[in-house]
């Protein structure tokens, strides 16, 4: 694109090459300028009527990618006349090696459009509203096509009456070092939400009461078929191979001496409730408490870095 700028009689009145990008081989982008301006000349093209707004312009674009731009010249039978096809095969080569790096790597762009999106546990308390929003660590198998990874800034435990109260979700219930910290806030109540499966819930949860010496709840969906709106766009995949439930629950709730006080619910929609009593907490940490007298943080140790994860960080002068 030429840009004049000023007006007829002005001194000031010049023309603007924006045609090249600053990044671009000034020697290449200006041989191709003076190859197609003597070719106009030599054919008569006139040149198009200017436009006062270029970007609103039905004129034809110039390719808006390196990947656009690559393949144009590749098939472009005037520059390779111009140029020498030689120089233009070399030169397509390197530029398709340059993408090709481009391509294998995945830059802040792509952290912010397709992975800033958490499954995320929230706390909320009666009167307080939330208070605390957990990240899961990292999604689990499928889950990566859509979620993001979290970060340590919601592995706290919450009060809640006279307990403390702590949340994983799903498959990052089975990471130790998650479960350590929880354990070392002074969690009493655990709760492990699950999408629903007595399989991923009856061992877990009765684990994670018996290593923390803590009340363990799992609270686990059901999903059928017929909960899935036929507009889904994989509903018939779906429909085809699922018989009966997708999902089929497992909510239920463990005594810290690794009992099963209430459920697992499977199959079926419902409340699981007990009586929760600290005192059997306390008891129950006297022979084994993972990060009080039972540890060894001189020998093992375990750091969560709070902080929100961020695609760029900031350093400016004091």
């Amino acid at each position: 694109m030429l840009r004049v700028i000023g007006e007829p009689g002005s001194p000031d009145s010049h023309i603007e090459n924006r045609i090249g990008d600053p990044a671009a081989n000034p020697y290449l982008y200006l041989a191709s300028q003076v190859a197609s301006g003597l070719d106009g000349i030599r054919r008569g093209l006139t040149p198009p009527a200017p436009v006062a707004e270029p970007y609103k312009s039905a004129a034809p674009r110039l390719p808006a990618s390196l990947m656009d731009a690559v393949s144009a010249l590749e098939s472009d039978q005037f520059f390779r006349t111009a140029l020498g096809s030689t120089f233009i095969d070399y030169l397509v080569k390197l530029k398709k090696f340059e993408i090709g790096r481009f391509l294998q790597h995945v830059t802040d762009w792509e952290h912010r459009e397709y992975f800033e999106m958490w499954c995320t546990l929230v706390a909320i308390a009666p009167g307080r509203g939330i208070v605390g929003t957990h990240r899961k660590l990292l999604p689990t198998y499928d889950e990566r096509l859509v979620w993001g990874q979290g970060d340590g800034h919601g592995l706290r435990t919450h009060e809640a009456g006279t307990l403390r109260v702590s949340g994983l979700n799903c498959w990052e219930n089975w990471m130790p070092q998650a479960r350590t910290v929880l354990y070392a806030e002074g969690t009493d109540l655990h709760v492990g939400v699950w999408p629903g499966s007595r399989a991923m819930t009856e061992t877990v949860t009765r684990f994670v009461a018996l290593e923390g010496r803590v009340w363990s709840l799992a609270a686990s969906g059901l999903l059928s078929v017929d909960d899935i709106p036929r507009d889904f766009p994989l509903y018939d995949e779906l429909s085809a191979n699922a018989s009966g439930l997708i999902f089929d629950g497992g909510s239920g709730i463990v005594s810290p001496e690794g009992i099963w006080v209430s459920g697992p619910a499977v199959g079926r929609e419902g409340l699981v409730t007990a009586q929760v009593d600290r005192d059997i907490v306390n008891r129950e940490r006297l022979s084994l408490d993972p990060t009080g007298h039972y540890s060894r943080p001189d020998v093992l140790s375990t750091t969560v870095d709070r902080r929100r994860r961020a695609p760029t960080v900031t350093i400016d002068d004091p």
